[in-house]
């Protein structure tokens, strides 16, 4: 891994790129529209309504992040993500995913 995206600062700063777009395929339901099965982008896409751009870009970011083995989840993402798992905090994304000033601190 090359000395850029094995740091800490590098990270910090694609973080808010990562939460910005699990928060989109969270709200798209992506995650319980693939449940177990192996779908296509354009699958995907017709079935939650996105842009195939938009859904092609969350598949290529969740491969990034190791979310996703080709177009199907993982087990984690599936447990937590996926609206049909009695597990599902997708909803949490509400409170965490909100920024500071939107939560009434300042």
């Amino acid at each position: 891994m090359n000395k850029i995206s094995n740091n800490a600062v590098y990270e910090i700063i694609l973080s808010y790129q990562k939460t910005a777009a699990l928060n989109a395929a969270i709200k798209l339901d992506i995650f319980t529209t693939i449940g177990k099965h192996c779908l296509t982008v354009e699958q995907i896409a017709d079935v939650t309504g996105g842009s195939l751009r938009g859904v092609a870009y969350f598949v290529t970011s969740f491969v990034s992040l190791v979310c996703w083995k080709r177009t199907q989840i993982s087990i984690t993402f599936q447990w937590f993500l996926d609206r049909s798992s009695p597990h599902c905090l997708a909803d949490a994304i509400d409170f965490l995913a909100v920024p500071v000033r939107d939560k009434g601190r300042y």
